[in-house]
């Protein structure tokens, strides 16, 4: 069994830079399904742990909408990309996609880009690359780590 890192939403908003209120609708909305976890016998309240393909996604989703997507755009890729997908990890973190704001487009290879949303299937030239998401991410964590020393994280294990 592989080790994970997992994320408390208060951190999961920041290193996304999402906002805690749109994060919160989104687990409502079912976008992410993220399980509420009960706290410890004396702790308070309650939360929710992210997995980094649950992180990935996330940042995902913030870039999107950063470049003009819709929230309705958002969840029709999502579930374009999980009909694909055999993969169990959210939609939105096992592709890579890029967006020139209208349309979101699937990366099939370096020089072929296929779009998910306005003509689904259809090869396009023209984009605005979103970067690489888990990167960036990784190097937020590393800097959320060094900024608070450790922040509380739990580890789990993943499911071979």
């Amino acid at each position: 069994m592989e080790e994970v890192q997992m994320f408390r939403t208060l951190d999961a908003v920041k290193l996304s830079k999402a906002c805690h209120t749109n994060v919160r609708y989104w687990c409502s909305s079912g976008l992410f399904d993220i399980p509420v976890s009960s706290p410890a016998v004396g702790a308070p309240g309650r939360t929710r742990w992210w997995s980094w393909s649950n992180l990935v996604a996330l940042r995902t989703v913030v870039r999107l909408r950063e470049a003009g997507v819709s929230l309705q755009a958002v969840r029709k890729v999502a579930k374009r990309i999980a009909r694909e997908s055999k993969d169990r990890r959210h939609p939105l973190s096992v592709k890579r996609i890029v967006t020139d704001g209208h349309d979101v487009f699937a990366v099939v290879t370096d020089q072929q880009l296929v779009s998910l949303l306005k003509k689904p299937g259809q090869g396009v030239w023209r984009f605005v690359a979103l970067g690489d998401v888990e990167n960036e991410l990784r190097q937020r964590v590393r800097e959320l780590d060094s900024k608070t020393g450790k922040r509380q994280r739990r580890r789990g294990r993943r499911a071979a």
